[in-house]
Parts: structure tokens; sequence; C-alpha cells
């Protein structure tokens, strides 16, 4: 069962607003041509690029709202791979989001 008072503690200190409609329509419309360059750069042998792309997925996917669904194949494929990173930044940013999707699915 969904237990919203464990939600408000794990991501009490990363809340954000929703972002504006024209950002969420930008990047509605360009997500789907992003996504496949940007999980290759996921899995790139230099570590800054890792990170930098760990964090655009975190602020792409926060704006692409529920239409990422279609691309959750690829998405939790290329997830999956950066959760065992060596880099601690982007295994914090892709845990943000496999906690976020146990949580939706408890």
């Amino acid at each position: 069962m969904f237990n919203i008072n464990l939600y408000i503690i794990l991501f009490s200190s990363v809340l954000v607003e929703r972002p504006n409609l024209g950002c969420r329509t930008l990047v509605y419309r360009n997500f789907s041509k992003i996504i496949s360059g940007l999980l290759r750069d996921l899995g790139d042998w230099v570590a800054a690029t890792r990170v930098k792309s760990a964090q655009l997925l975190y602020t792409l996917l926060i704006n692409e709202e529920e239409n990422a669904t279609q691309h959750m194949e690829k998405l939790l494929t290329a997830l999956y791979k950066a959760c065992s990173d060596d880099e601690v930044e982007v295994i914090e940013y892709v845990s943000f989001f496999y906690i976020c999707i146990k949580l939706n699915n408890s």
C-alpha cells in the first residue's frame, strides 16, 4: 500500500514545482528525438558525460510526466544499467526514478 508519509520523507529534499505548460510541451514534442542519444550517453566511458546525462534525463522526465510511459522499455533498461555506475552522482539521479516507480507500484 502507498504510504504518503514515507513518500514525503524520501522526497522532501527533491520535490519540485510542476514545470510550466510551455516547457512541458517543448519536451513532449522533442523527447523522442533526444532520448536515444541521451541514453547512449548515460553509458559513456567519460564520467562527466554520464553525470550530465543523468541530470538532463532527470529534468526531462520531470517535464515529460506521464508521456514518458511510451518510452519505458528503453528508459528502464538504461536506468538499471546506470544503477551499477561507479559515479555516485549518476546513481543518485537514477535511483530517484527507481524509488518513484517502486512507490507507485506498491
